[in-house]
C-alpha cells in the first residue's frame, strides 16, 4: 500500500467546534493524535479557504452544519484535492417537532420545511454569526443544494454508523462517494488509573445516576428529572450551559433546585468527570438523537451502566448490553433507568469497548479511507512512492 510514504492530511471545520467544544472536536482532537502515532501527518485548520497546496488529501468534518464545510469543500475541490468527509449527519425533524422550546419551537411550526428552516437560520448567522459570507452564500444558494453538491464533491465518506450512511443514501440518493465506516471511541489508557475517590470526597456523593454532555434540548436532561424526581434516587448532572438555549436552562435549573435529589454541578475537567462515572451506578443519556455520545462510550468503559436512547447509532454500538429509551417518552426513559439500575449483573460492555471502539481504531479505519480516497484519484502505491501524491487533479463533480 503507502506505508512508505507520510500521508499529509489537512483537516478543515469550522470555528465554532472549538469554541463549544463538543463531541466533534473531540473527534477531530483524538483522531488527530492517533494518526500521528500511524505516521500521518495533520493539520487542523478553521479557514474558509486555506492554502491546500502541501496535502495529499483534505478532510472535511460535517455535513448536518454546512454552510462552512460547503465553501471549504469546493475551495479544496478547485485545487484538486482528494476529499474524505466525516459527515456527523443526523436528521434532525422529530427533535425539532418534539423538542425544541420557546422561540425555535414557533418557528418550526410556522416553517415545516427543513429547506425554509435552514435559509432563515443561515439569513439570521448571516449577520450574527463567524464566516457572515459563508451563511449569505447558504441563504442564496440553498441548505440541500450544498450538501447535495458537497456528496457530489467528496471521494469517500467516514460515517460514525451504519444508520449514520444509510440516513445519507436515503435522504440523498446516490452519490459516487466510498462508505468507509468509521466509529468513535475512547482512550484506553486512562481506565486503570480512574479512581472515584477524587469526586466522593468534593462532592460526597456515590452510586447515583450520572448525565454527562452540555445541557440543551437535545441532551433531553429535563425530561430526565421528570421521569426520576419522585424515585428518590440521586441523579447528577455535569456539563455547561448551552448559550443558545435560554429557556431550556431556566426550565432545568428550576427542577434542579426543586427536587432534592438531584444535583448539577456545572462544567468540570476531564479527570473529574472520569472519577464521577466510576463513582456512578448508571450514566443515562437519553438525547434525541445520538451517534452514540462519547461520554456514554467513557462511562460504559468505567464500569456504569449504559441508558441511551434508541435514536441513531447507539443500538449499533451497544447492542443488549445497554438500556434503551424514546426520548419523547418519559414512562420509556423511567423504565430503562431503573431496569438498569436494579440489573443484578452487569454487561461485559467494557471489553466490547476495547476491542471495537478505541480511537487508535478509528484511525486506522481513517487512513484506509485516506488511502481508498488517493486511490480513487489515481494516486497508486507507484505514484505514491515516487512522491507525486501531492499533484493537483480536477475533476468534474
Amino acid at each position: 500500500m503507502m506505508d512508505d510514504v507520510t500521508i499529509r492530511v489537512l483537516i478543515l471545520t469550522r470555528p465554532e467546534v472549538f469554541k463549544y467544544f463538543g463531541g466533534e472536536a473531540v473527534q477531530i482532537r483524538e483522531t488527530s493524535k492517533a494518526l500521528a502515532k500511524l505516521g500521518v501527518s495533520v493539520d487542523v485548520s478553521t479557514d474558509l479557504r486555506p492554502d491546500c497546496s502541501p496535502y495529499d488529501v483534505v478532510h472535511l468534518f460535517n455535513l448536518t452544519m454546512v454552510a462552512e464545510t460547503y465553501v471549504q469543500a469546493r475551495h479544496a475541490w478547485k485545487q484538486g484535492k482528494p476529499l474524505v468527509l466525516s459527515p456527523i449527519y443526523c436528521t434532525w425533524d422529530e427533535f425539532e417537532r418534539l423538542g425544541r422550546r420557546g422561540f425555535l419551537r414557533w418557528i418550526n411550526r410556522l416553517l415545516p420545511s427543513v429547506e425554509a428552516r435552514q435559509r432563515l437560520k443561515a439569513f439570521a448567522k448571516a449577520f450574527l454569526a463567524e464566516n457572515h459570507s459563508a451563511h449569505w452564500l447558504q441563504f442564496v444558494k440553498g441548505y440541500r443544494r450544498e450538501q447535495k453538491e458537497i456528496l457530489r464533491m467528496v471521494d469517500v465518506i467516514l460515517p460514525n454508523c451504519r444508520c449514520e450512511a444509510e440516513a445519507i443514501e436515503r435522504e440523498f440518493g446516490r452519490h459516487g462517494a466510498e462508505i468507509q465506516v468509521v466509529p468513535n471511541g475512547v482512550d484506553p489508557l486512562w481506565v486503570e488509573e480512574v479512581s472515584p475517590t477524587p469526586f466522593v470526597d468534593r462532592y460526597g456523593l456515590h452510586d447515583f445516576v450520572l448525565c454527562v454532555g452540555r445541557i440543551d434540548e437535545r441532551k433531553n436532561q429535563v425530561a430526565l428529572i421528570k421521569a426520576l424526581a419522585d424515585t428518590g434516587i440521586r441523579l447528577v448532572f455535569i456539563g455547561g450551559l448551552s448559550p443558545r438555549h435560554n429557556a431550556y436552562n431556566r426550565e432545568f435549573l428550576e427542577l434542579v433546585s426543586r427536587y432534592s435529589n438531584v444535583h448539577y454541578l456545572g462544567q468540570l475537567d476531564h479527570k473529574m468527570v472520569l472519577s464521577a462515572m466510576k463513582a456512578a451506578r448508571v450514566h443515562a443519556l437519553p438525547s434525541w438523537l445520538e451517534t452514540p455520545g462519547l461520554t456514554s462510550l467513557e462511562a460504559g468503559l468505567l464500569g456504569c451502566r449504559i441508558v441511551t436512547t434508541d435514536r441513531g447509532g447507539p443500538p449499533e454500538y451497544f447492542g443488549e448490553m445497554a438500556w434503551y429509551c424514546q426520548p419523547n417518552d418519559l414512562a420509556s426513559i423511567r423504565r430503562a433507568v431503573l431496569a438498569a439500575w436494579e440489573a443484578e449483573e452487569t454487561p461485559p460492555l467494557r471489553e466490547h469497548i476495547l476491542a471495537n471502539f478505541t480511537w487508535d481504531h478509528a484511525a486506522r479505519m481513517t487512513l484506509e479511507g485516506y488511502r481508498k480516497a488517493l486511490e480513487k484519484r489515481g494516486f497508486g502505491p507507484s505514484a505514491c512512492a515516487g512522491r507525486t501524491l501531492r499533484k493537483d487533479r480536477r475533476e468534474t463533480p
